[in-house]
């Protein structure tokens, strides 16, 4: 564990922690804060079991239910950069029995892996059946069976509908076009690349030493019943996964870390992040498979998870490199979103002012080749620009007056000293070429068919 925090940050999380897990009356409470790749602080608070009285910490293993679908997605998006599928296929294209599904609305064509992805595919929540009251799951074959009991029940793209079957279906694509069988596909490329070794799909010896006991409340008591706990079978790549504190930190790790391609590209790490539908008022955002949440002036990427006495919430912010860990073994709560808040509050409230003079990285001096570019800039649009210097890059600034770290854009040199290729905004991608006067004084710069004069500073 990383311990190159600032000054009073572990102790500002832990008493805020501590409040949020008396005010909502958890039963047990698993916590991490990842920072720069690494797990930096973990907390366990109550129970992990309450008749033996153990307490939860950063190794004890939860059932983390519906964050299991960002591992699905993960194994769909390998499949599809190994050329093995695309992530616009039909679902029929995979599962040919699909064809017999019920279609009350749009086509079965429309059902995609894309639109799975991302909750807009118009299938039916789940199959036929009560097995969620009777806990006897069908497997995956069953699911397959009822197909023709199961229906497109609204206009695929036209709304967001959650669907555990979808993911389910998902799953048995994965492992039909691996040729693996779902569980050993995602363990072998992606749960033990990324040495997440307490995480799995089946209550092993080892995991079931590690496991806190799941609880349901009891109306009037404090004393809660112990959960049920299923095998969801068929839903296995829905939610069946176990984890813990310190396997999900690797899994945000590799997320945040734009260098770690061990499991996936960085390439197809943000395709996954890249909203597909916005919500109304653009607060939210909803991903390949991950949801986007603004909160305050950050937009964070998550998932979250429910199941028989446990709920769970894992979300980051990759721009900033920090994510943050929630892991309940208590149900009919609604803690894990004010506990996610309240960590990247503490976070962002400790680290403001310290951030950048804290030895993260030390200070890069400018060329003197390079100092003659720096100043603002205005396009013959009004837009305001500046070239600056920063973290050993010249940099263009497309908004100098924010904090928004996507606006400011590392430039690449050419062979050209005159000339940079920009990486990133409007201008990706394109050259950027400074202009000079008879006299061989910067005064502007053209790029993307724009050109910009440089103002004159008082």
């Amino acid at each position: 564990m990383s311990n190159n925090l600032p000054g009073g940050l572990a102790e500002a999380l832990d008493s805020k922690l501590s409040q949020q897990f008396g005010r909502h009356r958890l039963t047990g409470l698993s916590v991490g804060l990842v920072v720069n790749s690494e797990l930096a602080w973990s907390r366990g608070y109550g129970y992990a079991d309450l008749v033996s009285e153990r307490a939860p910490d950063s190794d004890t293993v939860f059932r983390v239910g519906s964050i299991t679908k960002t591992f699905t997605a993960t194994g769909i998006f390998q499949l599809r950069d190994q050329g093995k599928l695309g992530i616009d296929d039909p679902l029929v294209k995979h599962i040919p029995e699909f064809a017999q599904v019920e279609v009350k609305v749009g086509s079965v064509e429309q059902v995609t892996l894309r639109r799975i992805m991302c909750h807009h595919s118009g299938l039916m929540g789940e199959s036929p059946g009560d097995y969620w009251e009777t806990l006897g799951f069908p497997t995956i074959q069953e699911f397959i069976d009822r197909l023709p009991g199961t229906a497109i029940v609204i206009e695929p793209d036209s709304a967001f509908k959650y669907s555990n079957l979808a993911f389910a279906l998902l799953g048995e694509v994965v492992s039909r076009v691996s040729g693996v069988p779902y569980d050993d596909y995602i363990r072998d490329n992606i749960l033990d690349p990324l040495g997440m070794s307490s995480s799995g799909f089946q209550l092993t010896d080892a995991i079931q030493e590690q496991m806190a006991i799941g609880y349901q409340p009891r109306a009037h008591e404090d004393f809660p019943d112990v959960a049920p706990h299923p095998d969801i079978k068929g839903h296995t790549a829905a939610g069946q996964l176990y984890s813990s504190v310190t396997d999900l930190a690797k899994w945000i790790g590799f997320q945040v870390d734009s260098d770690n391609e061990s499991v996936l590209s960085q390439k197809s790490k943000a395709e996954m992040w890249r909203p597909q539908f916005l919500e109304n008022g653009w607060r939210a955002g909803f991903c390949l498979p991950w949801f986007a949440h603004r909160l305050g002036d950050h937009v964070y990427l998550g998932h979250g998870g429910g199941i028989h006495g446990f709920l769970t919430e894992i979300f980051f912010d990759p721009t900033r490199r920090v994510g943050a860990i929630v892991l309940t073994n208590s149900d009919g709560h609604d803690a894990n979103s004010p506990i996610v808040h309240a960590i990247f509050d503490v976070y962002d409230e400790m680290t403001k002012s310290t951030v950048r003079g804290s030895g993260i990285s030390r200070p890069t001096p400018t060329p003197p080749e390079l100092r003659q570019f720096l100043g603002r800039y205005s396009t013959v649009l009004g837009g305001a620009m500046s070239i600056e210097y920063r973290r050993g890059s010249l940099t263009l600034e497309m908004d100098p007056y924010s904090n928004d770290a996507s606006s400011k854009v590392p430039m690449i040199p050419t062979d050209d000293p005159d000339v940079f290729i920009v990486t990133g905004g409007r201008y990706a991608g394109e050259e950027l070429r400074f202009n000079r006067n008879s006299e061989g004084v910067v005064v502007g710069f053209h790029s993307a068919g724009f050109p910009a004069r440089r103002l004159v500073e008082a």
